[in-house]
């Protein structure tokens, strides 16, 4: 998993303005729940085995995630700057401890991991979705 994912996450998260209709804030539901299945899979890594059975599941959860970011990349374009401002600001305390412990589980599997390489090289792949 990359930070740039992470960071992504929480631009797309900006996007969307609360109230302004039921598909923006599915998608930002979805999105958010998409986060936490993330961390949760994450935090069920406990070694290269664990790892290796969770890439295809990390992988999943990765394409979801861009596959959201896009449809919310393509509300960001009905949205007025104030509109993306006060989105920013609404779902942001919201993502952000999630981004957060996203990278810490991501940074504790990577030390582990650095013992098997092929593992890591899977694992990191599977983080970008491929």
């Amino acid at each position: 998993m990359n930070k740039t994912l992470v960071v992504a996450a929480l631009a797309y998260l900006g996007l969307i303005l609360s109230g302004c209709g039921s598909k923006q804030e599915n998608l930002t539901d979805n999105y958010i729940d998409a986060m936490e299945d993330m961390r949760d899979t994450l935090q069920g890594v406990t070694d290269s085995a664990s790892a290796k059975s969770a890439v295809p599941r990390i992988r999943e959860i990765a394409q979801r995630l861009k596959q959201l970011g896009n449809e919310l990349d393509t509300v960001e374009k009905t949205l007025s700057e104030q509109e993306r401002e006060d989105l920013h600001k609404t779902f942001q305390a919201r993502a952000e401890p999630i981004s957060e412990e996203i990278d810490k589980e991501t940074r504790r599997i990577g030390k582990f991991l650095t013992s098997d390489p092929e593992v890591l090289k899977e694992f990191i792949k599977a983080g970008r979705g491929r």
